[in-house]
């Protein structure tokens, strides 16, 4: 993402379902895209795994409530997913259009870590929600944005839960932290008008601390920005999730040392309290 006046073409791709984080990741998409000017790109996908499993013989569907065994095919799948589909065009029609931004959508079919990274290749931000695609497969997302770490040259945008994130914003910073580019990419959230960043800075030393202060003070500074500073102490991803309660949103590099390992990436999905951007 760039600065609002910058001339070149901006794009957010954003993964729809029809699940409430997928209508949150399309809503906090379209504010900062109302701020930079860039376009919305909903893609719904229909995942070829669920219409393949239906298929097979031995697969079953049970009723929630009942436990009863009802009659099920692929072509019931398609169906649903068709149906979800409409509703995520609309989704996207009326969250659009309240924040007054241009938007496409289309359907894809295919695996969805697949058809996400082919689709984020071209963009500059990737909104998804932090839980699954369908009410038939709900799960973290962790694998999927993991697998989009490797392909995006864009930002990643995860937001878990609707509502509004009105608290100040946070950066997450460390000693390899791209810290420039953290301060920048916070300038594209509609709370730009809040001066004051707070910077929770993980490292072992408070010596390194002290060090990454300084460095992002005067990236604040060159800004107009000022910050308030929190030393976490060593990269945890449970104490980093639990600050992040009363933030508007959460801003960290992609391979911060908080996510390093898949496993602390979903965990840290589960617990963070508002959404996370991560820079590339």
């Amino acid at each position: 993402m760039t600065a609002p006046g910058d001339s070149k073409a901006r794009r957010i791709l954003v993964a729809l379902d029809a699940s409430p984080a997928s209508a949150a990741a399309c809503t906090t998409a379209a504010e900062i895209a109302a701020t930079i000017g860039a376009e919305l790109i909903g893609v719904f996908v229909e995942d070829d795994l669920l219409l393949r499993s239906a298929e097979l013989p031995l697969t079953q569907l049970v009723g929630s409530h009942s436990a009863e065994i009802l009659p099920f095919s692929s072509r019931d799948i398609t169906s649903q997913l068709k149906v979800q589909a409409e509703r995520a065009r609309r989704a996207i029609a009326t969250i659009a259009g309240r924040a007054n931004v241009a938007w496409s959508f289309r359907i894809s079919r295919g695996g969805v870590s697949t058809v996400l990274k082919q689709a984020a290749v071209e963009v500059d931000l990737v909104s998804v929600g932090s839980t699954g695609w369908s009410r038939h497969r709900e799960q973290p997302v962790g694998t999927t944005l993991a697998s989009l770490f490797g392909d995006s040259r864009g930002h990643i945008l995860v937001t878990r839960q609707s509502g509004q994130h009105t608290g100040p914003i946070a950066i997450v910073l460390d000693s390899t932290s791209p810290t420039d580019e953290l301060i920048e990419a916070s300038m594209a959230f509609p709370r730009t008008a809040q001066s004051e960043r707070e910077l929770f800075i993980v490292a072992h030393h408070e010596a390194t601390a002290g060090e990454v202060e300084r460095t992002a003070r005067a990236g604040l500074a060159a800004r107009g920005l000022h910050g308030k500073a929190y030393w976490l102490g060593p990269p945890q991803p449970g104490l980093v999730a639990r600050s992040s309660a009363g933030r508007g949103v959460l801003i960290m590099a992609a391979r911060c040392p908080v996510v390093a390992r898949d496993i602390d990436l979903s965990r840290f999905l589960r617990a963070v309290a508002c959404p996370v951007l991560f820079v590339r």
